[in-house]
């Protein structure tokens, strides 16, 4: 499974599109209303599969392109200077841009550390049951601060953070149970992942869009699954909290927690949050014929490969076909030094030289 520039072109065009398709589907899927959180899971899995491995596969078939690979290839295997082509200057900056990147991530990571030390000093600390007299799951522990601006969690350290404000008890208990299961679906792993996605393709802007959208996804997950085995009633409840907390949470100053380590409810989708949740369709599937079409995706997007073709160009001028050769025969040079014809898609062996009647065939050397 070889990682060419071709494969690599029609990888980033693949999953251009598909994070393009993923975008207007989580955009409308209020409208649409067919689409669930079971086929954006599967959707997200193929594109991040898809930008992870760029390579041909056995199946992969090739076809020539020339009105665009022809140009991409000449642009980037133009010589600039020392023998080093665009492309080698390209793949440099590709590396130095994926060594800063990382050295931000951890930078991240250290600063992540110091936020939760400064919270920790000055906040009051519980646990779930403190809050909830019936809980009956993992008892996590509750950090009350001033430093913090909205619920989150602290994924490393499995703490659940809520900023010092009066919540009713109604909207606490659905706090508590949504940043419980971000906890429980280990969504921080998927956020550190995700950043690490970033510092390869740090130079492809769709993949900061997939990000912005995973970040949704976890969202909508969360209040999923929460909210699945609620009633209608309740349900309407829960959306009725993710509105109290928000207009609750204006009045505070916001601090920043830019890091992957926490995992922060955001102002921004709670509109999409409170539609999705109120749709009438919200605990039903995706139809299994839509999730069937989507599983082939990965197979098709796999199927074909670009390449460049010249024909009748300067570049081929003293060359063969590959008909050519099938059609007049040519003689096939081994590593050990003997020769073979090859006819007809027949091969006659020969010893260490050729004899006199095909001389004038054309001799391909056998590569290592």
């Amino acid at each position: 499974m070889d990682i060419t520039f071709s494969s690599l072109f029609i990888t980033v065009l693949i999953s251009s599109l598909m994070i393009l398709i993923l975008t207007y589907l989580m955009k409308n899927t209020n409208k649409l209303k067919i689409f669930r959180t079971d086929f954006f899971t599967v959707l997200i899995l193929i594109i991040v599969l898809r930008l992870l491995y760029p390579s041909e596969l056995p199946f992969t078939k090739t076809i020539p392109f020339s009105i665009v690979m022809n140009p991409l290839t000449e642009f980037f295997n133009y010589n600039l200077i020392h023998g080093l082509t665009i492309l080698d200057i390209a793949l440099y900056i590709w590396g130095i841009g994926s060594v800063l990147y990382t050295l931000y991530f951890l930078y991240n990571l250290l600063v992540a550390n110091y936020i939760f030390k400064k919270i920790k000093k000055n906040a009051e600390i519980y646990q779930i049951c403190s809050f909830i007299s019936d809980y009956k799951d993992k008892n996590y522990t509750v950090m009350l601060s001033d430093f913090v601006s909205s619920p989150m969690v602290f994924g490393f350290r499995k703490i659940i953070f809520l900023p010092k404000i009066k919540f009713s008890e109604i909207d606490l208990y659905n706090i508590i149970h949504h940043e419980v299961q971000h906890l429980k679906n280990k969504d921080l792993y998927i956020k550190l992942f995700i950043n690490i996605l970033i510092i390869i393709y740090w130079w492809f802007p769709p993949v900061y869009a997939l990000r912005k959208n995973i970040d949704l996804f976890l969202e909508i997950r969360v209040d999923d699954q929460v909210t699945r085995k609620m009633t209608s009633q309740s349900r309407i409840d829960y959306a009725d909290s993710l509105i109290h907390v928000q207009k609750k949470l204006k009045k505070q100053i916001d601090t920043p927690f830019s890091s992957a380590l926490f995992i922060k409810d955001s102002s921004e989708i709670l509109s999409y949050r409170v539609h999705y949740l109120l749709d009438g369709d919200f605990i039903k599937k995706t139809k299994s014929i839509f999730l069937v079409l989507l599983c082939i995706l990965p197979f098709l997007s796999n199927m074909i490969i670009f390449e460049a073709a010249y024909y009748d160009c300067e570049l081929t001028k003293g060359t063969l076909s590959s008909e050519d050769l099938l059609e007049n025969g040519y003689i096939l040079q081994h590593k050990d030094g003997s020769y073979s014809l090859i006819l007809n898609k027949q091969e006659i062996k020969y010893g260490d030289s050729i004899p006199k009647d095909f001389s004038q065939l054309p001799v391909i050397t056998e590569k290592e």
